[in-house]
């Protein structure tokens, strides 16, 4: 949702292909900072908070590209949804 707005904002007035490209990327990067730092109480309080840090920003990449790929959002929220489920069952022992 704001990565659309971020991209027109770093495209400018008069984009063409390689600054298109450019906006897109930076769009996706500046999101998934932002998704990253929502996730910093997990990260904080985590054993190896670098890694999972990272691991977050690696997966706001993900989410953002394909969220930026199909022009639509539920693809990322179906994703997304599905790491956390697997998380969750791992963290309590239910998946291997």
């Amino acid at each position: 949702m704001l990565q659309p707005s971020l991209k027109r904002w770093f495209d400018g007035y008069a984009p063409d292909q390689d600054r298109s490209f450019r906006a897109t990327n930076a769009a996706v990067l500046v999101t998934s900072v932002i998704f990253a730092s929502l996730h910093l109480p997990q990260v904080l309080g985590g054993v190896n908070g670098v890694a999972l840090a990272a691991g977050t920003l690696f997966s706001g990449i993900v989410y953002g590209a394909l969220a930026m790929a199909t022009r639509r959002t539920a693809p990322s929220i179906f994703v997304h949804s599905a790491m956390n489920l697997f998380a969750t069952a791992s963290a309590y022992g239910l998946v291997g």
